[in-house]
């Protein structure tokens, strides 16, 4: 004879249940609420959890109690539940119905029709952006077909031509023209990005060309020209190491340690002019003055010693006005003789003077 099962009644614990039975979050646990304690009856928990995930809890199934974000959860969706049945209450008491011949076709003609363009505006749609795909590489392409021909020695850019003339020559148009020209592409590219027109080009000349600079110095690192001319305008305004190294950075100028190798380069030109003006045949005259000093080192080590600097400034003075002409006769009166009221300005002449600056 076969032994039944012996009935068992579980008893549950409350108080050594310290986490939520929906989310098992033991935060707060003083704060949870026993379903079937006096409160949970009065808020009917039960119920409300047989609604909504459609389980009947039971004393000794698990924690019985839930915390307060779970218990707003559980509100809210039967708050849900009951607002959705009226609505639809509602709108089932606003229609009507009739009795028909035949059952009303599932897809209206009109509405066939709607789906039918629809896939086929879909397949169009899909073939222009292949066509936009294809055409788009078509135009990747030829940008680095035209800037590879622009890093070429061959026919070089005018960014590779950075020696002294080409630095104090330089046009931001003649830049512009050249992008135009040999990367039309990428001209346009540039251009519709900024919101110009080919007619405004003047306008935003500067900025079109300092992009196009840019982009051919990293390509290219000899590309240099328009870097070289910043460098020297931030060593003219007196710029700081720690700006140089953030420009060169954004590929806006050079490294700080060009700024002397640019320096030594325009240094070299200085003379240039002058030599122009003595072959005009114009005189000029020097004039120079020494500075020397010395320095003492602290430690005195092998490569730390005393150092004597030697310091010459010069002006070449050219004469702007021909001295063939002048007189050369010999001095009237002699200059210790002379009284100062010879040369320096009377009463007359003061107050003349004064009235001119008033």
């Amino acid at each position: 004879m076969a032994s039944k099962e012996t009935p068992r009644k579980e008893y549950f614990k409350w108080k050594n249940v310290d986490h939520c039975g929906f989310c098992g979050s033991s935060n707060n646990s003083d704060r949870f609420t026993n379903v079937f304690s006096g409160v949970g009856k009065r808020k009917d928990l039960v119920s409300k959890i047989k609604v909504a995930l459609n389980v009947n809890v039971c004393c000794g199934e698990g924690s019985l109690r839930i915390c307060r974000i779970c218990e707003r959860k559980l509100n809210s969706f039967n708050d849900f539940i009951s607002t959705s049945k009226s609505v639809l209450e509602s709108v089932r008491e606003r229609g009507s119905s009739k009795r028909c011949l035949n059952f009303s076709p599932q897809v209206s003609g009109k509405r066939a029709n709607i789906c039918d363009s629809d896939e086929n505006d879909e397949i169009n749609t899909i073939s222009d952006k292949e066509e936009f795909g294809t055409e788009q590489e078509e135009w990747i392409k030829q940008i680095d077909r035209d800037c590879s021909e622009l890093c070429r020695k061959k026919s070089p850019s005018k960014l590779r031509m950075k020696d002294f003339s080409n630095m104090n020559n330089f046009s931001w148009d003649e830049l512009v023209t050249e992008m135009l020209d040999r990367c039309p592409v990428l001209f346009n590219a540039l251009l519709v990005a900024m919101g110009r027109s080919k007619e405004q080009v003047k306008d935003v000349g500067p900025r079109i060309g300092m992009c196009y600079a840019i982009l051919m110095q990293t390509r290219n690192h000899e590309l240099s020209l328009v870097q070289r001319i910043n460098t020297v305008l931030m060593t003219n305004g007196g710029a700081k190491k720690q700006l140089y190294v953030q420009c060169q950075k954004m590929g806006f100028s050079l490294s700080h340690t060009s700024k002397m190798n640019m320096l030594d380069l325009i240094g070299g030109h200085f003379s240039d002019k002058l030599v122009e003006e003595v072959r005009c045949g114009k005189k000029i005259q020097g004039t120079g003055d020494n500075w020397d000093m010395k320095i003492h080192a602290h430690d005195m080590l092998s490569t730390n010693q005393n150092t004597d600097l030697h310091y010459f400034a010069s002006n070449l003075i050219v004469e702007r006005v021909p001295s063939e002409n002048l007189s050369n006769v010999s001095p009237q009166v002699k200059i210790s003789s002379l009284h100062n009221t010879a040369f320096l300005l009377d009463s007359n002449e003061a107050n003349k003077l004064r009235d001119d600056i008033k």
